[in-house]
This record gives C-alpha cells, sequence and structure tokens, in this order.
C-alpha cells in the first residue's frame, strides 16, 4: 500500500523563475514524487510523494544537485519520514529592518508636509 503525502520543503539559492524550473525538474525526476510545485516567492517546494519510494535525503540530493541548498535540518515536530525541515528564522531581523524603513518613510513625510505648510 503506497503511502501519499504532501510535504513543503524549503529551498534556498533560486532567484529567477528558471532556476524554479530547475528545482521542479529535479524532484519530479525522482521515483515516487507524484507532482511538484515549486515557489520562487515563498522559497519552497511542495511535494506530492510516496513515502514507501522516496525520502526526504534524496530530495535534498537532487536540489542539492541542480545547484540550490536545502536548509539543515533541525529539532521540531516530526515530518513524513521521522524528520523535519526548517528554514533558519529571521523575523527579528526583518521586523527591525521593516520599523526603521517605516520610521524614515514617517520622518521624510512629516519634513514634505511641514515643508509645504510654511
Amino acid at each position: 500500500m503506497a503511502t501519499q503525502r504532501t510535504m513543503e520543503v524549503p529551498i534556498r539559492g533560486m532567484d529567477c523563475p528558471e532556476c524554479t524550473q530547475h528545482v521542479r525538474h529535479a524532484i519530479s525526476a525522482l521515483p515516487g514524487v507524484e507532482s511538484v510545485d515549486v515557489s520562487l516567492t515563498a522559497e519552497k517546494a511542495v511535494v506530492r510523494l510516496d513515502l514507501s519510494r522516496v525520502d526526504v535525503s534524496a530530495i535534498r540530493k537532487a536540489v542539492e544537485g541542480a545547484g540550490y541548498a536545502v536548509p539543515v535540518l533541525t529539532a521540531g515536530a516530526p515530518g513524513p519520514s521521522g524528520e523535519r525541515l526548517r528554514s533558519p528564522s529571521l523575523g527579528g531581523f526583518t521586523r527591525s529592518v521593516l520599523a526603521l524603513l517605516g520610521i524614515v518613510f514617517g520622518l521624510v513625510l512629516f519634513v514634505a508636509v511641514v515643508g509645504e505648510a510654511c
């Protein structure tokens, strides 16, 4: 009996639509992969696969063979083959940058409005 599962695999290093095609072809060539959808903006691949025929390490090798990276496995809730793929968190850094940009934009807008009033 086939064990069908859909899993998300984070992928790093893609910077154009052609990159997503390289990754999609690399993963879909694996036996047991039913479908692959690769998102450039989300930096991930959504893979529907048969767990009895392919595992996470084979997907990682295929992606790396195509010239891209799969982030290192970290502790977390186990995935379909007992391991969890997770990307490094940039939440704090991103929040700080966005806050700084908001403050700069607000100051520029304030100066523009006050400058017109005078």
